[in-house]
């Protein structure tokens, strides 16, 4: 009686799967939606620089300003793209799990606790962030994977570069002037 009810059961939602399928036609016919592009954001630093890795904690505490130095005891000098652009945003969702303003109270609360050191630089342009990271080797830059070269070194986040599906700064991509 059972395997008469399963039978009777799995034929209709054949049956009726079928004539879904009929229907709405094949799925390569059917328009697809656009996917958002996604943006990966390495984090960069001078070639000569003695670190070549940095934890998701690590840098969070590096932008919020209470990690100044590196480990050869040089000051870290931050660059930021502006606010707003797609390579910010997504650095900021990831790494310090918060939204532009709420990066900005963070590094409020830390600069009046005594935590924090100066501010970050906001640098306006991609070929302004290479040039300055190039000639920097205290700073600490972000820059699209696409924009990667041999002026700059690619930090590794959390053990993993940025051309790993796995990496942690990627998200949807926005229209930016930069």
């Amino acid at each position: 009686m059972t395997m008469s009810f399963f039978r009777l059961v799995g034929g209709r939602c054949l049956l009726v799967g079928a004539a879904v399928w009929l229907a709405l036609g094949p799925a390569a016919e059917r328009p697809r939606a656009q996917s958002t592009p996604t943006v990966v954001v390495a984090v960069v630093v001078h070639p000569s620089n003695v670190e070549d890795r940095i934890t998701s904690a690590e840098l969070c505490d590096t932008l919020l300003g209470e990690r100044r130095r590196w480990l050869d005891g040089r000051p870290i000098e931050i660059l930021v793209p502006p606010a707003g652009s797609s390579e910010w945003t997504v650095a900021i969702r990831a790494v310090c799990r918060t939204s532009e303003a709420g990066f900005k109270r963070q590094v409020a609360s830390s600069r009046a606790f005594g935590r924090a050191s100066r501010p970050p630089q906001i640098v306006e342009t991609a070929a302004d962030m290479k040039k300055r990271v190039a000639a920097s080797p205290r700073a600490l830059g972000f820059l699209t994977v696409a924009e990667l070269d041999a002026t700059v070194k690619a930090l590794l986040i959390d053990g993993l570069p940025p051309t790993d599906a796995k990496y942690l700064i990627q998200g949807p991509a926005k229209p930016t002037p930069r």
